[in-house]
Formats: structure tokens, sequence, C-alpha cells
């Protein structure tokens, strides 16, 4: 289906005509598990309102709540998780849906899902539900009003629907996994839930176009602890039917739904659709809720793009209005919808050949041949039509044919006079193609060759002149211009490439003068940058300068000069801040200098002279810290002894007194310095 979710869009094997559906060991087992955890349910069901996070009961998706929520067996779209996980499994494209909820006493509830299908994987999907209240009035334990507090309730969900079509057609699985957290004012609550569903492709009557039996656990988990209270969580077990009718136009669906702290209750939807571009849908619930009742809604979209709308009246409450959106992307999608649209004009052109009008089916197919050669139906279909020209004999179907080239001869005759000649020329070659003898197609392209020789000499003509006059750009249009009339003509090839060559060397030499213009830019302002004193920025133009040209004698040799300098003035740096004692400021001096001239030989030896000394202060130090955390644990100072030695092994790693010392005390302590007991 193209429009929200599509129906039921699982591919099952071919329909038995028995009317009494038989299940697949597994999917019998599947449903027998269902009924006995429903069986469980309904054993410890609890009275209404004994469950926590009850906006998981909210239907989500436009389309579903339309339909009454009888979706067990029918979902199939980006909204899947939050229905029956099973449903993702028959996903042939990556979607997104969203979903806008006005719920009734300023309850507002967002909820946006992800499903993207895997091959040979099956769907993963993710799902975000986002549920606030409006300002609710707190209360002290006296009774008292105090100020407005804030609810909210988040659900992160991930989703996993697989297809089992190889080993048991027709059985899709699916489980969903949640983490919900529920906020009041300044308290909250985690907590951690499953769904588990399945659906079945049961064989079918012969008038129905497919039937399912759905069947999901939903909500199951250990409950959640708000404060000192825990709650149970809203468990619910749920069995669907749902069939399509009239070729997927209509779809029913029918859901027994059982909550643990509801009564049984029934669903009813109904869909249909109108040329898969506009729905109209119609569901009914039964039960005590104040949703209870009729529920209605319309579907608006395409292959990518639905927008639904479902109307919900709520009683005294009031009513619900909630929209969705669904958007289908990705590659398989733009080659499924090609794909689609080749088929549809290929039938076309067969409808037109049944009917005997088999030159407009030759046209319809010639078109579709140029930009689909791959469909075979087309090629067979081309090659019999003109098979069939070529021996036709019964006198009803020569007449036809006859009476379609006239009229396609009139048309050309007709492009000839307006003086398009290529729709003219297509006309007249197609009759041709039927029909090689037509003498009135056979004049008019020579007319039409005669027309187009003389406006190849035309175009030439312009061609040359913009040539001698400099005008390539011009002249190469011209040019053009006369090969689309005649790809064959000798002197308009060799107009071309000439004309082709001159604009590639002028396209070089721009490109050349441009360089050149930049190196000399860029040289002449690092001519300013170093006049001005300020090497850095000098030697950044002279690099760029090399970049541009790496051969550039002047522009090298004021690299080499700049970095000489910038060098010595580092290592002149270094040996001022080493004579004052700043030894990390003299290596980092040190250091600049080698990096600019790693050759610079006084440089080197001071940096690595530096660095040992440090390293030697380094180690004496760690020796010193060491012996200062042996005194601290000689008086059960461990703590203490802890934290000399761990900056005695910052100092020197390769203390292994320390190490050892570290591993020792941490042996025997709890790791704070405390022994252990």
């Amino acid at each position: 289906m193209l429009l929200s979710g599509g129906g039921l869009s699982s591919k099952g094997k071919k329909a038995a005509t028995s009317p009494l559906p038989s299940l697949c060991p597994l999917a019998r087992l599947l449903l027998a598990l269902f009924i006995s955890l429903a069986g469980m349910t309904l054993v410890e069901a609890g009275g209404k309102g004994t469950s926590t996070a009850n906006f998981l009961k909210i239907g989500v998706g436009a389309r579903a709540v339309a339909m009454g929520e009888a979706y067990t067996a029918a979902a199939d779209d980006a909204f899947a998780p939050a229905w029956n996980p099973a449903g993702l499994s028959r996903l042939n494209y990556q979607e997104i849906g969203f979903m806008h909820n006005e719920f009734i006493q300023d309850v507002r509830y967002e909820y946006l899902s992800y499903a993207r299908p895997m091959p040979d994987r099956g769907t993963f999907a993710g799902s975000l539900s986002y549920v606030t209240v409006g300002d609710i009035q707190g209360y002290d334990p006296a009774g008292g009003a105090t100020g407005k507090l804030s609810a909210s309730d988040l659900v992160v969900a991930a989703s996993w629907g697989y297809p089992w079509t190889v080993r048991l057609p027709g059985l899709d699985t699916g489980v969903t996994l949640k983490l919900l957290n529920k906020r009041l004012d300044q308290q909250s609550a985690t907590g951690i839930m499953a769904d588990l569903g399945f659906r079945y492709q049961l064989p079918r009557p012969t008038w129905m176009t497919r039937l399912h039996v759905g069947g999901v656990a939903q909500h199951l988990g250990p409950g959640l602890k708000f404060i000192r209270e825990t709650s149970p969580t809203p468990r619910t077990f749920k069995l669907g039917l749902a069939g399509s009718f009239l070729h997927d136009s209509l779809l029913v669906a029918w859901d027994l739904a059982l909550p643990r702290d509801n009564s049984l209750l029934t669903a009813f939807g109904a869909e249909y659709r109108f040329r898969d571009l506009l729905a109209l849908r119609m569901g009914y619930k039964t039960r005590d809720d104040l949703d209870r009742g009729l529920s209605y809604g319309i579907g608006l979209g395409n292959s990518q793009l639905h927008l639904d709308y479902a109307f919900v009246p709520f009683g005294i409450l009031g009513q619900t209005h909630r929209v969705s959106l669904g958007v289908r992307f990705g590659p398989t999608l733009r080659r499924d919808r090609f794909a689609e649209e080749v088929e549809q004009r290929y039938q076309a052109a067969e409808r037109a050949y049944g009917q005997a009008q088999m030159v407009d089916a030759y046209v319809q197919l010639k078109r579709l041949a140029s930009v689909a050669p791959w469909h075979q139906p087309t090629q067979k279909l081309l090659a019999r039509i003109t098979e069939e020209t070529e021996t036709l004999g019964e006198a009803n179907r020569r007449q036809q044919l006859e009476t379609g080239l006239a009229q396609h001869f009139t048309q050309g005759v007709r492009y000839f006079n307006q003086d398009d000649l290529l729709k003219a020329k297509d006309e007249f070659e197609t009759i041709l193609a039927l029909s090689p003898h037509h003498a009135g197609a056979k004049e008019y392209l020579g007319k039409i060759q005669d027309r187009y020789q003389g406006l190849v000499q035309a175009f030439l003509e312009i061609a040359e002149k913009d040539l001698k006059e400099g005008r390539l750009a011009e002249a190469k249009q011209e040019v053009e211009k006369a090969l689309v009339l005649d790809p064959q003509h000798e002197k308009a090839k060799t107009m071309f490439a000439q004309v082709t060559e001159r604009l590639t060397q002028e396209e070089a030499t721009r490109q050349q003068e441009a360089r050149e213009t930049a190196i000399k830019k860029a040289y002449r302002a690092g001519e300013k940058a170093y006049a001005e004193g300020n090497l850095i920025q000098a030697l950044e133009y002279f690099q760029q300068v090399v970049r541009f040209d790496p051969t550039h004698p002047a522009a090298l040799s004021q690299v080499a000069t700049i970095l000489q300098s910038l060098a010595e003035n580092a290592y002149q740096e270094g040996y001022r801040l080493e004579r004052a004692g700043q030894t990390e400021e003299a290596i980092r001096y040190y250091q600049r200098a080698v990096h600019h001239q790693p050759a610079f030989v006084p440089a080197k030896e001071a940096l690595a002279r530096l660095q040992g000394e440090q390293r030697e202060q380094r180690r004496a130090e760690s020796r010193k810290l060491y012996q200062q955390g042996l005194e601290a644990a000689m008086v059960q100072d461990f703590a203490t002894a802890q934290r000399l030695w761990q900056r005695a092994l910052e100092l020197d790693p390769e203390n292994l007194e320390a190490r050892r010392s570290m591993e020792r005390i941490n042996r025997s302590t709890n790791g704070n310095g405390t022994r252990r007991e």
C-alpha cells in the first residue's frame, strides 16, 4: 500500500481454498503461549487504576486510532512498535513516523519512530514517546494548596521484527525493549518493559486478498517503584485478525484485548482506499472507558509521504484529535517507484495492443525502451508488433493499422509545417518501422533531411563567424546544434574538435595566469612582512608561493633564511631563559629552534642536556617522595603513603620501589588508605 503503511504488505504462499485455515506448529505454539499468559493475567487482574504508566494505553498513529485500535494483525508501518513489533517484519523501505496528540485535560503526547529494514536480518526500529501534563495543583499534608507541579513520562524503545520467510513461510515475530522514566515534580522513577508479538498469514478463501492473525503481549515488566510504592505495569494481551478485500482496497480488522486492570474488550476497524491517494477509516471499541464507541479518520498521501488524522470522542471530557505523519525514503524506494512506473507504461501499451491500436502501442513501447532497455516484456512486444505488421492478414486489424498510420502521418505533417522537425521525424520513422514502403513518410523524411542540411549549414556559418571574432563558447553552442541535427556531419565534427581544443587551451592559459598572479601577490606580501620584521607571517606567504611553484628559487631561499633566523632567535631566547633558571620555558624554545632547523646542533645539544637534567631531577624527587612514603607507612599513615608514592610514580614511572610499595598497600587496604578487616 502506498498510503499510511500500505495495508497488509506481506507476501505469503499461494492462497488455499479452505475456509478453515490451519496454523504451522510454531504459530500454534505461539498462540497457545499467548492464551496461557492471558489466562494468568485474567487471574491476576486488578481493578481500574491499579497500574502505572497508563499513558501507554493511548493509541499511537492516527491510522490505527481511527480504526478503533484494531491494529494487532494489521500493523505494518513505522508505528508498529507501539502495537505489534512483528508488523515491522514486512517493511520494504526506511520509514519515519511522527504523531502529535492533543489529549484530554491538557495532556500532550508526542511519538517519534524510525524503522530500517536490513536484508536477511529483519527490520530494526527505534522510538521515543513523551507525555506532558499541564500544571498540577500541589497540596501539603494538611491539605493546604502549595505551588504548581509538573509531570511527564518518557519512553525510549528499541524494536526488531523478523520474517521467517524460508523456514516458516508466513510467520513474523517481533520484540520491543522499553526504558520508562516517570517524573512528578522533583521525584522520578525508572523501569524496563518488553513487548512480544507474532503475526501469521493464514490460508484464506478465494474471495479475500489476504488474511492475518496476530498476537502481542505488551508492557511486560517487574513494575515501577515511585518513592516508596511499587505499581505494576499495564500488562495487556491482544489477539487480532485482519483481512484484505477488493484487491487490497478494503481492510477489515478485529481485536480482542485483555488488560491487567480492566475487563475484556473488543475492537473493530475498517479502511477503504481510493487509488492509493485517499483513505477513509472507521472503528468501534466496546468497553466501559470514556473512549468507547465510534472513531473516524482520513488519510492522504502517496508512496513517500502520508498524513493521517483521527477523531475520537471522549464523552464528558471532550474530544481528541490525533495527527500523524509518515515518510518513506531510501534507494530501494526510488528503484521500486521507477520499476512501478515502467510496468504501468508497459501495461498501457499492452492495452493499446490488445485493442488493435498497434501504432499507438508501438510508439509507447519505443519511448519506454529508450528509458528502460532492460525491460524484456517491452522488447518482446515490440518484436511481436513488428512481425505482425509484416504478415498482417486480418482485414479488421489491417484497417485499424492503416487508420493509426494515417493519424500519425497527419500529426507528422502538422509538426513539419510548424518547423518542429524533431517531432515530425519521430512520427515518420515510426510509420516506416511499421510500414517500410509508406511513400508519404519517405517523402517527408527526405524533406526533413533537406531542411536539416540547410539548418546545419546555417549553424556552421554562425559558428565560423564566432570563431573569427574569438567567441569560442558561442561557436561551440552553434556547432553542437548542427551535430544534433546531423551527428555524422564531417565538417561539424572537425569544427567541434577545433573549438573544444581552443577552449581547453584558453582554460589552461587562464589557470596559469591566475596561478602566476597568486604567486606574485603572495611573494610581495611576504617581502612586505619580512621588511616589517614579522617573520612568521612572511614565512607563511613564502611557503604559499612554494606550494604554487615548488621550484620557485627566490621563495625557497626566503623560506630557508627565515627558518634559520627563527631557529637562531628561539635558541637565543632559550639560552636566556636557561640562565634565568626557567628550565621549562627554555626547553620549549630549544624545541622550537630544532623544529625550525632540525640540524641546528647547538639547539639539539642544549635540548638534550636540559631534558637529561630534568629527568635526573625528577628521579631524585621521586626517590625522595618514596622515602617519605616509607616513613608514613611505618607509622601506619597509609593514606599519606599512597599519595606520596603515587606522586613518585608520576615523576618517574620507572621507580620500581614505589610501584611495588603501591601494589602491596593496594592489596592490604580498601583503596582509601584504611586497612581491610
